[in-house]
């Protein structure tokens, strides 16, 4: 039995299943039609409120901790140092991620091992942001990325690989772009950037595409180059037409262009105080 860890049981269930379904208000459509608002009062294009910080973790060779309205993510940068496993050893750097949500940051209690979903999400970020790397600046070393979803309250994992490029450029390690990410929702025929949980799985997972105006039909996540106009991560959760993602591609690149002017201003301020 694991002494370090709290006992409880591995399952449980929000509090929202015990309470009368009369006490629950109607959810709003997530975009009225005579005003285009989301049912937060946002734009389409508008992000939520976005804080950001450099050099929260000690020890660490960078760091970072990046909040969008209440999605709260922090990440924690190791090396270059050389790889712990013999069967981990290249010529070239190589940058490895370990994404763990906490086990509270979503309504359902989260497994305290590595799920699918979060392996999953550790290899987009590793795709990411290898192709902006400079690999032989840090050869037969490798970089690991700690990154920790501490609330989900939607484009988690653009947030995640946001607090990455962060952590990086606090670490001081040297990339050829600036990488930067954000997701959109497709809902009718608008584009949500920066959905909140709410509006990325509304009704998506449902089978075939879906006709409803008001529905989410799906999501996508990008991370882009600007310098080099490259897109390193196109990663589609919904089932979307080919038209649909092209029109969500130029939403979110665009979107990703606001963020990373956001993300420099966060740098200078953060070298000025440092």
């Amino acid at each position: 039995m694991a002494t370090k860890r709290l006992v409880a049981p591995q399952s449980t269930y929000p509090w929202s299943d015990f309470v009368p379904k009369k006490y629950f208000k109607k959810r709003a459509p997530l975009i009225d039609q005579s005003t285009g608002k989301r049912e937060n009062g946002r734009s389409c294009n508008e992000f939520r409120p976005t804080f950001m910080k450099t050099g929260v973790v000690y020890g660490a060779t960078g760091s970072s901790y990046m909040e969008i309205g209440s999605t709260k993510v922090i990440c924690s940068i190791h090396g270059p140092r050389e790889p712990t496993r013999k069967s981990d050893y290249q010529q070239e750097g190589r940058l490895v991620c370990d994404l763990k949500m906490a086990t509270f940051s979503e309504p359902s209690r989260q497994s305290p091992i590595h799920t699918p979903a979060e392996k999953l999400y550790s290899s987009v970020i590793e795709q990411a942001l290898t192709e902006a790397l400079i690999a032989k600046e840090f050869q037969k070393a490798q970089i690991e990325l700690y990154v920790i979803i501490i609330q989900n309250g939607g484009s988690a994992l653009a947030t995640a690989i946001n607090a990455c490029v962060l952590a990086l450029c606090d670490a001081g390690i040297e990339m050829r772009d600036f990488p930067c990410a954000t997701s959109v929702s497709v809902v009718g025929e608008s584009y949500l950037i920066d959905p909140s949980v709410f509006e990325e799985y509304n009704t998506y997972t449902t089978s075939g595409i879906s006709t409803n105006d008001s529905e989410c039909k799906g999501t996508l996540t990008v991370c882009y180059l600007p310098n080099y106009d490259l897109v390193t991560t196109l990663k589609e959760d919904g089932p979307l037409l080919v038209p649909t993602v092209l029109g969500a591609l130029a939403a979110g690149i665009e979107g990703a262009l606001r963020m990373k002017e956001a993300m420099k201003q966060c740098l200078a301020k953060n070298s000025i105080h440092s």
